[in-house]
């Protein structure tokens, strides 16, 4: 989850509702016993917001997103993909893994201009599928598309306070595209 100064807390508010709709739809279009979800929200720096295995329910797992933080900063995807990555590095090497990364805009220029393609690396040696959700204007798909196997996987949202709205489709595109096992929400 996005949680940079760019965005402000309602946008980052409307991210953790988004959040917790996705893996409550992927809970019900996918086994519950196949759903496992982490959450990383990201700025600056990013945190763990659930971590794999870490919660025994669904309601623990909204009480964990709910309890989440806008941190402010700058925006510093290549840092939350790398998370994930030592977040995925844990689970089984065959399963199906999915990151979902959300941002409502460009990278910080203090990463550098390759920052996300190398941080997507091991996510890829992994086999992982990256989808993002960019919502807003300020986000750049050409800075984007090194993330991705196709350029499909960047879906757009026109607003932040939309983002619920496209969660069908977007939750489809998850089950019907990777079809995995494991979804990373970050």
């Amino acid at each position: 989850m996005d949680s940079s100064s760019d965005l402000g807390a309602p946008d980052f508010y409307q991210e953790i509702v988004f959040v917790k709709s996705l893996a409550r739809k992927l809970n019900t279009d996918v086994s519950p016993s196949e759903f496992q979800a982490a959450v990383i929200a990201y700025g600056e720096n990013n945190y763990p917001v659930v971590l794999f295995d870490s919660y025994n329910s669904m309601p623990e797992f909204y009480s964990a997103v709910d309890s989440s933080r806008y941190q402010g900063g700058a925006r510093r995807m290549d840092r939350a993909l790398d998370a994930a990555s030592k977040m995925m590095s844990s689970r089984e090497p065959t399963s199906k893994k999915t990151i979902v990364l959300l941002t409502g805009g460009q990278n910080s220029q203090k990463a550098g201009l390759d920052a996300i393609d190398r941080s997507v690396q091991r996510l890829k040696q992994m086999g992982a599928n990256i989808i993002i959700v960019a919502f807003g204007k300020k986000y750049d798909v050409q800075e984007l598309l090194p993330a991705v196997q196709q350029e499909q996987d960047i879906r757009s949202v026109p607003r932040a306070s939309d983002l619920v709205s496209y969660l069908n489709l977007i939750a489809s595109y998850i089950t019907s595209g990777p079809g995995g096992k494991e979804y990373k929400l970050a």
